[in-house]
């Protein structure tokens, strides 16, 4: 793969924050001073991380009122950013600007308008972040609860295209929010925004490029300090969420009966 032309594209990398700047700041050694526009997305009710970010003048500041959960923290990002590509990054994980530049042109040679990397773990494993929505005819129950299968990713050597991607880093052209809308925030504060957001783009036949040859060191779990009981139930209220919008009410009440998708 070619080395993409750095003035060729512009890029807005939107990080939201929650109780994590060490983490935020970290990253911004890193990625500030390259091309890409960076826009930092504040939930924290406390005043460190923008004290952290005087050092770095360019970047794009949203501080929110309270915390809108991740969903809502991208929407605030997406009102701002103005890069014609939006690079979404969990705080928790770590790329090059090289490697972003290079994400964007895998992405124009495949023509797709949206793009994922391989998600590696701290350990060297190899995260399933990607997978594909099944047919009615294939695997009937996944149909009915709209339950992604995510794919093992060692089989998956070249560029391929996918239903379904997780958000802790995911490529998307700009005019995709034009059609499709942005990030359910009414309906998902924390986790399934991310799965919703896939089965609209899987309904309006948009797909995903996968691109392993990228590789996003992501540590898992530290974009968060949320108490882990306080997790499950943001899990648990965001999966009803999901089948209700997605399958309607019977599906959603059947499936915290017989609890077929966890």
């Amino acid at each position: 793969m070619n080395t993409p032309n750095i003035q060729s594209v512009s890029i807005s990398m939107i990080v939201v924050n929650y109780h994590t700047p060490d983490l935020v700041l970290h990253m911004m050694s890193t990625l500030y001073g390259s091309s890409l526009e960076m826009v930092i997305v504040d939930n924290s009710p406390t005043l460190e991380l923008e004290k952290g970010l005087s050092r770095y003048p360019k970047a794009i500041y949203v501080k929110n009122e309270r915390n809108l959960g991740f969903a809502g923290g991208v929407n605030a990002g997406l009102k701002v950013a103005n890069g014609e590509w939006i690079y979404l990054l969990n705080t928790d994980a770590q790329t090059t600007p090289i490697d972003v530049l290079t994400l964007v042109h895998a992405a124009q040679e495949h023509h797709a308008l949206v793009a994922a990397p391989q998600l590696v773990r701290d350990d060297g494993s190899i995260e399933r972040n990607v997978g594909y929505f099944s047919g009615s005819i294939s695997h009937v129950l996944d149909w009915l609860l709209a339950r992604p299968r995510f794919a093992d990713p060692h089989p998956i050597t070249i560029p391929t295209n996918v239903d379904v991607a997780t958000g802790g880093a995911l490529l998307v052209h700009k005019s995709v929010f034009d059609q499709i809308g942005f990030f359910d925030e009414k309906h998902f504060f924390m986790y399934f925004e991310d799965i919703d957001f896939s089965l609209r783009l899987n309904s309006n036949r948009i797909s995903i490029l996968y691109v392993p040859a990228i590789k996003v060191r992501h540590s898992g779990g530290g974009s968060s300090d949320q108490d882990p009981t306080i997790k499950t139930r943001n899990y648990q209220t965001s999966l009803y969420a999901y089948v209700l919008k997605n399958r309607g009410p019977f599906v959603a009440w059947l499936n915290t009966k017989l609890k077929l998708f966890t």
